[in-house]
């Protein structure tokens, strides 16, 4: 997938990968069936997931591709609306898509990963509704962080929901500043914004963190990346995140890399 440029020029069908273990650029291996930008990414241990963007209007697919062989990915359920600028979580056992937009939502849709099969909305929801949000995910809990009101808010909440039972986000913290379209990465023990818009539309290349042990905390600062930048998204390893793409006057190929000890 791809950023959602202004105005709307198009979306990416392609998927592609880079290895941890060295720093190499990355190679186009296969393609989703339909182009789609700003979703929310998920993975389970075997696949990942492309769910809901916009491709020209909204989309409520969720697309999906194997990590095993590079073959072109299938929709293998819808979500329970079509929507864009969506966050997104996820458990060992399914995924979570949080916020969106046409109109500005606090939907929370799950869907399982051991079966193909349409997201169901949660009963609970988040405490607002909006769109552009953050997603980490520790082993216990989904977070939206920040995002966007309507009309156009840069809010601050770090809100949580449950993995353990079907049920509603709440506000355990706060950004350092208000922003949206940041980049989210996870480590073991904390959960990482980077990048993003501020108020005023200003663009940054803050990394903060939060911890997952805490039930009520707020983020810190802790470096910044070489670029400024928002929307792009984030990936994980054990050690490291990235920030890849984005935009700031232009559409990013980059793909940056910090560490978290």
């Amino acid at each position: 997938g791809g950023f959602r440029p202004f105005p709307f020029t198009g979306a990416s069908s392609n998927f592609e990968k880079w290895p941890f273990a060295s720093d190499s650029n990355a190679t186009d291996v296969a393609d989703v069936p339909t182009g789609t930008a700003d979703g929310a990414g998920h993975s389970s241990y075997v696949a990942g997931y492309a769910a809901g963007g916009d491709n020209g209007g909204n989309l409520q697919a969720i697309q999906k591709f194997t990590f095993a062989s590079n073959s072109n990915g299938a929709i293998s359920g819808q979500l329970s609306q079509a929507r864009r600028s969506v966050g997104g979580s996820h458990s060992r056992e399914a995924g979570y898509t949080h916020g969106g937009y046409n109109p500005a939502r606090d939907t929370i849709d799950k869907f399982n990963f051991a079966s193909d099969g349409d997201a169901n909305a949660l009963p609970g929801t988040l405490t607002q509704a909006r769109l552009t949000s953050g997603g980490n995910g520790s082993g216990d809990f989904g977070y939206a962080v920040g995002g966007l009101t309507v009309p156009g808010v840069r809010v601050d909440i770090i809100e949580r929901y449950p993995f353990s039972a079907d049920a509603g986000a709440g506000d355990v913290g706060d950004l350092a500043q208000g922003r949206h379209s940041v980049s989210s990465q996870d480590s073991l023990t904390h959960g990482y914004s980077t990048g993003g818009q501020c108020a005023g539309g200003s663009t940054t290349h803050t990394i903060s963190k939060f911890p997952f042990a805490s039930g009520s905390t707020n983020d810190s600062d802790v470096g910044e990346l070489s670029q400024i930048g928002a929307t792009g998204f984030g990936v994980s390893s054990f050690t490291h995140g990235y920030k890849v793409g984005g935009y700031n006057g232009g559409v990013k190929g980059d793909i940056e890399k910090f560490a978290f000890a």
